[in-house]
């Protein structure tokens, strides 16, 4: 699971803030 926070870290400073907020939450709930 730890290439899926990464990747959604590298996506989420690419992506939108409305994306971005998404990502966190995905990465809380991987936490």
């Amino acid at each position: 699971m730890i290439f899926n926070i990464n990747y959604f870290l590298f996506s989420g400073k690419v992506r939108s803030k409305k994306f971005k907020n998404f990502d966190r939450t995905l990465i809380l709930k991987f936490l």
